[in-house]
């Protein structure tokens, strides 16, 4: 019996290979979340989405459910 599925994949320790388009992201400043204030609105799609949007429901957010496997939908978000 054989316990191989996939690919053969090298797995070795070291640091992984970064790309500058990665390093470039990393290196944008972040935004200032105290200088204006917080948005009342929670976006959620998928399972993870869907669980925190149950977390920003008992905060008092308004939470715009876009389903589980679809994205976000920009004609119903501009509609809110």
């Amino acid at each position: 019996m054989s316990l191989s599925h996939g690919r053969p994949c090298l797995a070795i320790s070291g640091p992984p290979v970064v790309t500058d388009q990665v390093l470039q992201a990393m290196h944008q400043p972040s935004s200032n979340i105290y200088a204006s204030s917080i948005e009342r609105m929670v976006l959620a799609t998928g399972l993870f989405g869907l669980g925190w949007a149950g977390i920003a429901t008992g905060l008092g957010l308004e939470v715009i459910d876009h389903g589980n496997r679809s994205g976000i939908d920009l004609m119903r978000l501009e509609a809110a």
